[in-house]
């Protein structure tokens, strides 16, 4: 389960928002086959050290990146910065909450609030928070955009942006093993921010990281083939213009949905479901699944009120998974290229 995981010192969990844009919204998937490897080997590394800084380093990392991909200019910005105004507190910060705050405030110069060279005290802690406070952000990121999260989905993302900004499971007992290539996941859920950047010819995955493990360390090593990740965001220009396009382009095909079937329409039940359906999603799936919903939530809703849809359904003791969460699994599973049913037909009417 990727829900009620324990605290930890470096990544918070992202709120949910159905609003997110993703990138298979944007430009449709390619018959353009993948390489057989890939490296963003670019990447200049900066040690997180003794803070749970590495959701503001894997940001950064990220947007610089991306500015020099686009311009080739060449930018430092400053992590305590961007971690202390995006909220950041001693368990971390979440990676839309560095992404927001990259793109509705601004980013600061790192010469002008660098990172400590000792190791975090209470007194040092107060301070970074104190300058970075007073310092007003000055560049901002024209946007970022949501990554599904199987094996092409996020080769084709790294391709295409460089770095994906995603999540691992670095807790207490990780060990050398976590730098190892053959390092798999321990747990579902994640305590770590950190940039997905290639793949080599046997699947294995190359990340770029903020840990420093010993000090001749450049910021890449490898997880496993196997290596499951629970989301994925890159950095790319994205105008309102856009996102209303997308908004719409998520209503045009079901309109029949989006009419609520030509029944009597029902705020109050559509309201009701929509509760039910949110910790339906979240107590008995992989989050990624609610993630995958966020697109479909408006006509997940008006399915399941107005047209006989189910969420859940028991038989012989045991919980199963209805229509509309089958729906989505296997809209995600597919690349979010495949579902189950049409819409814009009722349930009565599938054969």
């Amino acid at each position: 389960m990727l829900f009620n995981k324990p605290k930890n010192t470096g990544f918070i969990e992202d709120v949910w928002d159905p609003r997110d844009i993703w990138v298979d919204e944007l430009v449709k998937g390619t018959d353009e086959a993948l390489p057989e490897e890939f490296l963003t080997d670019d990447l200049k590394f900066e040690p997180q050290g003794a803070y749970p800084f590495c959701g503001s380093f894997a940001t950064i990392t990220a947007i610089e990146h991306a500015i020099k991909k686009e311009t080739g200019k060449e930018v430092n910005y400053s992590q305590p910065h961007l971690f202390f105004n995006c909220g950041g507190t001693k368990e971390g910060s979440s990676a839309r909450g560095n992404l927001s705050r990259s793109k509705n405030f601004g980013l600061l110069d790192l010469e002008e609030l660098p990172m400590p060279f000792i190791k975090d005290t209470t007194s040092e802690w107060e301070e970074l928070k104190r300058k970075a406070f007073t310092k007003p952000g000055t560049d901002k990121i024209l946007g970022y955009v949501r990554v599904g999260t199987n094996k092409d989905q996020l080769k084709r993302a790294i391709r295409d942006y460089g770095v994906v900004i995603t999540g691992a499971y670095a807790g207490s007992s990780w060990g050398n093993n976590y730098w190892s290539k053959n390092h798999k996941r321990v747990k579902s859920y994640d305590t770590h921010l950190i940039d997905l950047v290639g793949w080599d010819e046997d699947g294995t995955w190359d990340i770029f990281d903020s840990l420093q493990p010993s000090g001749n360390f450049n910021g890449y090593h490898r997880f496993h083939n196997s290596y499951t990740f629970n989301f994925g965001y890159v950095i790319t220009a994205i105008s309102k213009d856009t996102i209303d396009s997308v908004n719409n382009g998520r209503k045009d095909p079901y309109q029949t949905c989006l009419d609520h079937y030509g029944k009597q329409r029902d705020l109050a039940a559509e309201i009701a479901f929509a509760n039910k359906m949110y910790k339906t999603f979240e107590k008995y799936t992989d989050k990624r699944d609610l993630d995958a919903a966020g697109p479909w939530w408006s006509i997940l809703i008006n399915m399941g009120v107005y047209a006989g849809y189910n969420l859940e359904y028991y038989k012989w003791g045991r919980w199963h998974s209805g229509d509309l969460i089958n729906f989505v699994v296997q809209w995600r599973r597919s690349g979010f290229t495949q579902t189950i049913f049409n819409p814009n037909l009722l349930r009565s009417e599938h054969k």
